[in-house]
């Protein structure tokens, strides 16, 4: 009788804890892959500033794919690395269903902006940074809000 409720498939500490490491899965590669091609970018003495983006300029426009992933400093990008893994963490662990394709579309939004509305060329991931920030926290509170409200 008691076999059901330890059993692994419907133990609630096993389901959250596979469900844990699924969301650490995609932001520590991500963060892996940012930290290579850094890692690549010192050994070689590359200059990442050709794949930034170009503000208002045509040949600017793949910096909107590229330009999260190359940073000009190792301050930069250890600024960024810690907020960036933690929020894309939480939102893919809290709203599974619909993180990654709000990740996706920050990534690209942002850089769109970035080349549409910049004055100057933009490395970095900063622009997600301040984007997760009130998406995660403002669904957060106020999607709390709202769903206990009555108006609703």
């Amino acid at each position: 009788m008691l076999r059901g409720l330890i059993d692994s498939e419907t133990d609630s500490f096993e389901l959250t804890r596979k469900h844990l490491v699924e969301s650490l899965r995609f932001p520590l590669f991500a963060i892996l892959f940012i930290w290579g091609i850094h890692f690549y970018q010192s050994i070689w003495n590359w200059d990442p500033a050709a794949y930034g983006i170009m503000s208002r300029r045509i040949w600017g426009i793949p910096g909107i794919i590229s330009g999260p992933m190359v940073h000009g400093s190792w301050k930069h990008l250890i600024s960024n690395t810690f907020p960036l893994f933690v929020l894309t963490a939480l939102s893919i662990y809290f709203y599974r269903k619909v993180a990654m394709r709000a990740f996706w579309l920050i990534y690209f939004m942002t850089g769109i902006a970035g080349c549409w509305h910049g004055r100057f060329r933009t490395l970095g991931q900063a622009g997600l940074c301040m984007v997760w920030y009130p998406l995660f926290f403002g669904t957060v509170f106020f999607g709390a809000a709202c769903a206990q409200s009555s108006w609703l």
